[in-house]
């Protein structure tokens, strides 16, 4: 580039990485990275979503979030959500919390749209309760939910409703009686019924419409 009197930028340098993240040639990718640490020019924020985007291991996501603070490139709301969908698809919940929180710390708010990322996560992880908590507080801080998300999760709560009734039926039905019999069903669990209803095909429906479709990652 330079023996054309080009003289590279961070857009050109982006222009070389996106590429070969895109392709997932890692390792070409990273030295290009590091030619362009040498030369002294400031990656971007467009430089590390191409290598957070093809990252699998989560050690590595948190180095390049540390790298990327080193480098005086501050990390976006963007940056954040595309972070906090990727460990719930690897259901890495723990990690979502972490990124969650770092958010605040890090000075950026939580908006809409990272509010349905996370709801939209935890509901297929079958963290249904965690994620109406996170409605809930969505709404309280003056959001909209999307129509999806607010379809879905208060067919949970519907469901819920009449599942905890019946079950209480059963409870007492239990005391009363005593041991229960061989024909009749557990109480299930409250993870079980989370599960089941995130089975069904209405549900599944509205998740993958939503663009949400985690099932099979």
């Amino acid at each position: 580039m330079e023996d054309n009197n080009v003289t590279p930028d961070a857009i050109t340098y982006n222009s070389l990485i996106k590429p070969l993240c895109k392709n997932r040639k890692i390792d070409e990718a990273k030295e290009i990275f590091d030619e362009m640490l040498k030369r002294r020019i400031s990656p971007s924020i467009r430089t590390f979503h191409a290598f957070f985007r093809i990252l699998r291991v989560k050690e590595e996501v948190f180095e390049l979030l540390d790298k990327m603070k080193e480098q005086g490139c501050n990390p976006t709301i963007e940056t954040y959500i595309m972070l906090i969908r990727k460990f719930c698809r690897w259901r890495q919940l723990d990690e979502v919390n972490k990124i969650w929180n770092a958010m605040v710390e890090d000075g950026i708010g939580h908006d809409r749209s990272s509010y349905i990322v996370l709801i939209h996560g935890l509901f297929l992880n079958c963290k249904v309760e965690e994620a109406y908590k996170y409605y809930i507080e969505m709404q309280e801080k003056g959001f909209l939910p999307e129509p999806k998300t607010e379809n879905m999760l208060q067919a949970w709560l519907s469901g819920r409703q009449v599942t905890e009734g019946q079950v209480t039926d059963l409870e007492h039905n239990q005391l009363e009686h005593g041991s229960p019999k061989k024909n009749v069903k557990p109480i299930p669990s409250k993870f079980d019924k989370e599960k089941d209803f995130l089975r069904e095909p209405e549900t599944r429906s509205v998740t993958r419409e939503g663009g949400f479709s985690f099932w099979e990652k």
